[in-house]
C-alpha cells in the first residue's frame, strides 16, 4: 500500500557563525521525527550539542538545534543525518517485506 510522501517544508537559520549554530525549522513533524534526528546527530564528533524543541503543543512544527566544532557545517551535519535516517528507514522497510513475503509463503503452504 503506497502512501503519498509529503515533503516537509525545511527553514534553516544560523544563529551564531562563530560558533557554528543553526536552527532548521521543520513543519508538519512532532516529538517522534524531532527526537529521532537529534539522536541521529549527536552520532556525529564533530556535534557539540544538539536539541529540538515544538515551540507550541498544537502545531506540528519542530526546532532542531545544531552547534558544531568550527570546522564542520551544521547544515552538512544535518543533511548527512536525514540520508542517513533515510536510509536506515529503506533498509527496514525492506527487512520487513522480505519476512512479510516468507510469512505469506509460510500461511499458503
Amino acid at each position: 500500500m503506497e502512501q503519498e510522501q509529503q515533503i516537509p517544508i525545511i527553514q534553516e537559520k544560523v544563529i551564531d557563525t562563530k560558533k557554528n549554530i543553526t536552527v532548521f525549522s521543520i513543519e508538519g513533524e512532532d516529538h517522534t521525527l524531532g527526537n529521532l534526528i537529534r539522536c541521529q546527530i549527536e552520532r556525529n564528533k564533530s556535534v557539540i550539542f544538539s536539541g529540538y524543541q515544538m515551540p507550541h503543543p498544537l502545531h506540528d512544527l519542530i526546532e532542531v538545534r545544531v552547534q558544531t566544532i568550527r570546522c564542520e557545517n551544521p547544515k552538512s551535519v544535518f543533511v548527512d543525518s536525514i540520508r542517513t535516517l533515510e536510509r536506515e528507514a529503506n533498509d527496514l522497510l525492506s527487512l520487513f517485506q522480505i519476512e512479510l513475503e516468507r510469512w505469506n509463503n509460510k500461511m499458503r503452504d
